[in-house]
Formats: structure tokens, sequence, C-alpha cells
């Protein structure tokens, strides 16, 4: 996969790609995009920041070795152990060949394991993860290649099911980012996911079809920039095959901190970033439902 990849990108197209990776604000960074951004330009807009129940406080420490630990505690939740805990190793044990990204304690009491290593191929980082550390049923490999800015391309098995095969590709060119995903079920002929998006100054739009092309998402995004800040601008649709119009949301974004959106439930979605001091800041969402006139909250305190 890596030598297929690498042909591709050294053709005579690679000036093109030497131009796409220096486009400002398109989604090329360090690494390429990933099929699950493709949307992303409106789904950060419509979908990060609305914390609309508990009361979270989550802190962020780092200790000796470059190591992370990230603690959230959930107040007033009812559990009886209502705290997350999750490490990050980058050298366990002075060891730089393996990186520990995640080490996980949920609620429960289960242990998540997330491992990866990019010394054993320049081009490939190998990564597995599980989500039980107990059930080895629950484990995954993947390979990843990171030998271009402009190309995303993994492919993910099962532990004990190798040939459950799963990936994704993305190709990100001077005008848009197209992509697939793909499961097990496209070795049994099921059309895999497909992404586009495209820009145009300052607009974004986006489409992507799941369920073997049976639901179709269309997005876009503004962003306007003004003397106090950048005001954002975004909308999605998604339409069923089946059943037709299967949902919307239209929202707003200033500065980042302030947001508010509506979507076809007939729900009302607002939320307020405040920076406490350095290094916390406080969260606080909420939403109104104008058809049944109920109403929720949320509140987050971060410390970093």
């Amino acid at each position: 996969l890596a030598q297929a990849i690498l042909a591709f990108t050294a053709g005579p197209d690679r000036s093109a790609l030497a131009f796409c990776a220096h486009v400002p604000g398109r989604g090329t960074s360090a690494m390429p995009t990933k099929f699950d951004d493709i949307a992303k330009p409106a789904n950060e807009v419509l979908n990060d920041d609305y914390p609309t129940s508990g009361h979270t406080l989550k802190a962020k420490q780092k200790t000796a070795g470059s190591a992370t630990l990230s603690t959230q505690v959930d107040f007033f939740a009812g559990a009886p152990t209502p705290a997350k805990l999750a490490w990050k190793v980058p050298k366990p044990f002075g060891a730089g060949a393996v990186s520990i990204d995640k080490l996980e304690m949920d609620k429960s009491g289960k242990f998540k394991l997330e491992l990866s290593s990019d010394k054993v191929c320049p081009v490939i980082k190998f990564e597995g993860k599980t989500a039980d550390v107990k059930d080895m049923d629950k484990a995954s490999i993947s390979l990843t290649y990171t030998g271009s800015k402009t190309v995303f391309a993994k492919v993910e098995t099962k532990a004990t099911k190798p040939m459950d095969v799963s990936g994704e590709l993305t190709y990100q060119c001077p005008a848009a980012i197209c992509g697939l995903k793909f499961s097990p079920a496209v070795l049994k002929g099921q059309v895999p996911d497909l992404g586009v998006r495209a820009w145009h100054g300052a607009f974004v739009g986006a489409l992507v079809a799941k369920d073997a092309l049976g639901t179709f998402t269309g997005s876009c995004a503004y962003t306007q920039q003004t003397e106090k800040g950048a005001m954002k601008y975004a909308a999605t649709y998604t339409h069923s095959m089946k059943g037709g119009a299967a949902g919307f949301a239209l929202g707003v974004s200033c500065k980042g901190l302030y947001k508010m959106k509506v979507d076809d439930k007939q729900s009302i979605f607002c939320s307020i970033k405040h920076k406490c001091s350095k290094g916390v800041t406080s969260l606080v969402g909420l939403r109104y439902n104008l058809k049944k006139g109920d109403w929720g909250y949320g509140v987050e305190l971060n410390i970093e």
C-alpha cells in the first residue's frame, strides 16, 4: 500500500500537490485530512461545544517524561465512581519506539489502551487499540500512511479476525478534498462511503454519502472576518433515499466563544465559552425545545 501511494504522489501531478499543501485554511496541516473530517468546517460550528446536560470538570496536567494526565469528573451524576482518568505517555520507561497514546480508566473501571509507533517504517504508523484490555475481541490493529501531506490512507483489522478489514483514503488537490471509507461489507459488494469537500474564497461546501449511497449529507460553512473576530455561519442537511428528509441544522459562531444553532426538531441551542484565568476555561450550554417545551443545560470547567 505504501509503495503504491508513493508512486502515485511522485507522479507528474506532484507540483499540484505541493501547491495544495500551501493553500491556507483548507485543512492541510502536519497531517492530511481524514474522511470523518471532510465536513469538519460545518461540524465545528454545529456540533462542538454544546453541553446541554451534566456538570463536568476536566483537568489536564503534564508530568515528568512528557507524560500527560487527563481527568474528567462528572458531578451530581449519581454514579459510584463518576470520574475518568487518561494517561498519555510518549516515551514509556524511556523507550521512544512505542508511544502510549491513551491509557484510560472509565467510570465502570474498564481500561482502554491505545499504542502507536512510527519507528519501524518512516512512512507507516502502526497503531493498536482496545476498548477493554481484558477482551481481545475488542482489539484492533491499523496501518496509516504518513508520507504525504495531501494523501491519507489507513487500513484497520480486528486482532482476532484478520479478514475483518476496514479503511479509508482521502486525497487533496488545489480546490477540493475527496475520499472514501469502507467496511468489511465492501468485500461483499457494498458501495463504500464517499465524500468530497470544495471551497472558494471564504465558502466551504461538503457532501458525504453513507449507507451504500442510501444517506446523503450536505453541509456548507462561511467565514466572515470582522474587526472584533471571525464570524462563522454553517448549515447541514441530511436526506435519506428511503425516508426523504432526515434532518437539518443552522448555526452561527462568534469568535469561537459564542454559539447558537437550531435544528429540525425545533430545538434551539446556545453556548458561551469564557476564559476565567490563564489555563482555566468555563463552558455553559443551554437547550430549549419549542415544540415540547422542555429544556436542559450543561456546565464544563476546563483546567490545563
